[in-house]
């Protein structure tokens, strides 16, 4: 009777994987923590291999704690096309330049991250820009903030959006036409919802299905270069 609502790493990856595929780009290596976050987002890469024909590469993983990556990064090698960085904030600020320093030319490998690269100040990294994520619709967000901010007089936190839709659907269960319905059946319903970080679904698993757009880090902040689904037709996870 528990569902999660939050962005999964597993949705992020395939969906930003799946992009990269689609164009060309198959031959996948993974620099990630050691961490549980970093165990989700290889553990999708394989699911997503399996489903889009990727191709893994090296996979090299780190402590959090660990400041020296440069044999790591020299461990991933040259056969790839693109390289996923779970990494956000300063942490993949770091990462990046590491990479370019050592021959791996984000001219020439695209470099792919997860939501926590959903920040308007990560491409003052040069060797970030022209790389891809993926992330709800940020121009959904965008309303929802200004909207927030005229209620509220004040910025509204980004899980703020979750626990809105959270509520929105269970309003919705609420005035169904034969009388509230919050069974597992109305709940899980294959269409999914509307929300404000796009359709969503949950599934009887207790996780959570979304359409995520796909979106290109700029010096002026990230620009969606693939639309965020409308419905689940055709989409499969």
């Amino acid at each position: 009777g528990v569902w999660v609502m939050g962005i999964l790493p597993k949705i992020q990856v395939q969906r930003v994987v799946g992009y990269t595929a689609s164009r060309g780009l198959r031959r996948v290596a993974v620099l990630a923590p050691a961490t549980a976050y970093g165990d989700a987002v290889v553990n999708a890469l394989y699911q997503t291999a399996a489903r889009t024909g990727a191709a893994i590469g090296q996979i090299q993983r780190y402590a959090p704690e660990q400041t020296d990556l440069s044999p790591l990064v020299k461990g991933l090698g040259r056969d790839m096309d693109a390289v996923l960085l779970p990494e956000g904030g300063n942490r993949v600020r770091v990462l990046a330049p590491l990479l370019a320093y050592h021959d791996i030319d984000p001219a020439q490998v695209k470099f792919l991250g997860t939501a926590l690269w959903d920040d308007p100040t990560l491409g003052l990294e040069p060797t970030l820009v022209g790389g891809w994520f993926a992330a709800p619709d940020p121009a959904s967000w965008a309303d929802f903030s200004r909207t927030y901010r005229d209620l509220y007089a004040e910025a509204p936190p980004r899980l703020a959006t979750l626990a809105y839709d959270a509520t929105a659907l269970a309003a919705l269960l609420a005035r169904a036409a034969a009388g509230p319905d919050f069974s597992p059946e109305a709940l899980t319903q294959s269409n999914g919802y509307a929300g404000v970080d796009g359709i969503f679904r949950l599934t009887p698993d207790g996780a959570v299905e979304r359409g995520l757009a796909v979106l290109e880090v700029r010096r002026e902040g990230p620009v969606v270069i693939d639309p965020a689904p409308t419905t689940f037709e055709g989409l499969v996870f």
